[in-house]
């Protein structure tokens, strides 16, 4: 990315993917076959967000599977309570394999959506708080 004159970089993250500035919003990916390059001023900014989806139902669910193997264990043989027993273990890896997140930065006509992948929590708020800042005072021409 090409920094203008007076333009600085506040933040990046590791894999160089996203970058603010003390005057946009930048991300540049590129995968197999594909490549995104789309920037928002600061000015622009609608929001900046951390946006996560999970499935509680799968947690529910994996927890009446495993009463029900329980229950089972001493009417019926020990092969369907096994069943039972290890059909609740999936549910439970399914909730945590599809669990999601997303930091999220919008405007009026586009947003820029990064996977979160490794960054811990912290780090996304720090950069939601970095994004928050850097727009106000861009916009009382503080930088």
């Amino acid at each position: 990315m090409r920094l203008r004159p007076e333009e600085k970089t506040i933040l990046q993250d590791s894999t160089g993917v996203l970058t603010l500035t003390t005057h946009r919003v930048r991300l540049e990916a590129k995968s197999a076959g594909q490549s995104k390059v789309l920037s928002i001023t600061l000015d622009a900014v609608a929001s900046c967000g951390l946006i996560t989806k999970s499935y509680p139902g799968l947690l529910v669910l994996a927890v009446l599977v495993a009463v029900l193997g329980y229950a089972t264990s001493r009417a019926l043989s020990a092969s369907y309570s096994e069943a039972l027993y290890i059909g609740a273990a999936v549910l439970v890896l399914a909730y945590f394999g599809t669990r999601s997140a997303v930091l999220s930065v919008g405007s009026a006509s586009e947003s820029i959506t990064v996977p979160t992948g490794s960054l811990s929590r912290d780090k996304l708020v720090e950069f939601i708080d970095a994004v928050d800042d850097a727009k106000l005072a861009f916009i009382h021409h503080e930088l």
